[in-house]
């Protein structure tokens, strides 16, 4: 017991979780921003055309989902063209059809789940619970939570298969 709890407060352990941490906000931190900027344009424009909770908690999935993977995939791409260039090979169709499925490989999973359940329900209750401006962002943040926790678990597997292939060539 006592090794357990010397390993959380050790500090190269504190250290490895904080680099973690900042690792993970800067790979999905800016399309977090978008993400959640689009889903609340998507979810007014729901509400002023169908004036409907449900379909303002679809619109804001919708919103969520375009700005989270459409900044996820440029961002990606390129620094996956910039890798290649910088190693003098070309990137091209080929390149984006690598980069296109290690996204749908970190994410396939959790969005799943994440679209056709998660994020309209928690939008949903949030705004039965708290009204549509506090509601969308309770939502996201509760169905984020949720979304993250396979996200992160596939995209630490990815690297390490990654690191994995990298070794067996060398």
């Amino acid at each position: 017991m006592n090794n357990s709890i010397d390993d959380l407060v050790n500090d190269s352990a504190v250290s490895k979780r904080k680099s973690k941490l900042i690792e993970w906000t800067k790979r999905y931190g800016i399309a977090e921003i978008v993400s959640t900027a689009a889903a609340y344009v998507c979810s007014y424009l729901a509400d002023a055309f169908f004036e409907n909770d449900i379909a303002v908690a679809y619109g804001a999935t919708v919103g969520a989902t375009v700005g989270f993977y459409g900044t996820m995939f440029f961002k990606d791409i390129k620094k996956d063209y910039l890798t290649a260039k910088k190693n003098s090979k070309a990137y091209g169709i080929k390149g984006v059809s690598n980069t296109s499925k290690n996204l749908f490989i970190e994410f396939s999973v959790a969005e799943i789940f994440d679209v056709i359940l998660t994020r309209p329900a928690a939008t949903a209750a949030s705004i039965y619970l708290l009204e549509k401006g506090a509601g969308i962002i309770v939502g996201k943040v509760i169905a984020d939570i949720a979304f993250y926790i396979p996200a992160i678990i596939s995209y630490e597997l990815r690297k390490k298969h990654e690191m994995n292939n990298i070794n067996n060539v060398n």
